[in-house]
C-alpha cells in the first residue's frame, strides 16, 4: 500500500499532527523511515488503527472527503483461511498438551497420596520414643 509522511497520514486520518505523534509514541501506530530518513506510515497501518480515511492518500494535495476501503483480494482471504486453520490446529495441540499435564498430574497427585499414607501407617508401627530424664543444667550447679 502506499506510504504517506506525517503530515499526509494526519490529513487521511482526519486528526491533528501531535494527536498523530502522541500514538507513535505511545505505540498505537507504527511508522518506519524511508530511503530519504523521513517517516512514513504506510496505509494500511493507517486502516488498522483509525478504520477509516478521508483520502486514498495517493497524491499530496488537498484531503478529499471519501472513505477509502479495504478491499481484500482472492489471495488475501486464502492466505487469512491458512493463518486461521493453522492458528485452529494451534489451539487444539495445546489443548490437547493442556489435557495430558492434567492427567499427569492428577497421576502425580494421587501417588503422593498413596506415598504420604504408607508413611502415616509405618508411623504407627515405630514405638513411642522412650522419655529421657530432663537435664537439670542451671540448678544442678548449686547442689539441689
Amino acid at each position: 500500500m502506499t506510504k504517506l509522511n506525517l503530515t499526509q497520514a494526519a490529513q487521511a486520518a482526519g486528526i491533528a499532527r501531535g494527536t498523530l505523534y502522541r500514538h507513535i509514541k505511545d505505540g498505537k501506530i507504527t511508522c518506519e523511515e524511508n530511503d530519504n530518513g523521513e517517516r512514513v506510515i504506510d496505509t494500511s497501518e493507517l486502516l488498522r488503527v483509525y478504520k477509516k480515511l478521508n483520502s486514498d492518500g495517493t497524491s499530496q494535495g488537498d484531503v478529499q472527503n471519501h472513505e477509502v476501503e479495504h478491499q481484500e483480494t482472492p489471495r488475501d482471504v486464502q492466505m487469512i483461511q491458512q493463518e486461521n486453520e493453522h492458528l485452529k490446529q494451534r489451539v487444539s495441540e495445546l489443548e490437547q498438551d493442556r489435557q495430558e499435564r492434567k492427567q499427569r498430574e492428577e497421576k502425580s497427585q494421587a501417588e503422593n497420596d498413596r506415598l504420604v499414607g504408607i508413611i502415616e501407617k509405618q508411623m504407627l508401627l515405630l514405638p513411642a520414643p522412650a522419655k529421657q530424664p530432663k537435664k537439670r543444667i542451671f540448678f544442678g550447679l548449686f547442689g539441689r
